[in-house]
């Protein structure tokens, strides 16, 4: 599956295994900020894929 935001692959584990849904994301906490920058229309659809999540974190505790 691909990440909303950049359109890389998500690594989403539970695209990967319904049988026994577990992702990568269930331990991550994604900022209000980070969520709306995912269309309406694919918000709680698709994961949103590592990289942007530390691209967010790295950018918003560079700012003063």
């Amino acid at each position: 599956m691909n990440c909303p935001i950049c359109g890389r692959d998500s690594d989403c584990g539970y695209e990967a295994d319904k049988q026994h849904p577990s992702c990568w994301c269930f331990a991550e906490h994604f900022p209000e900020e980070l969520l709306e920058q995912v269309p309406a229309e694919l918000r709680g659809q698709r994961c949103i894929c590592k990289a942007c999540l530390a691209d967010y974190k790295t950018t918003t505790e560079q700012k003063p």
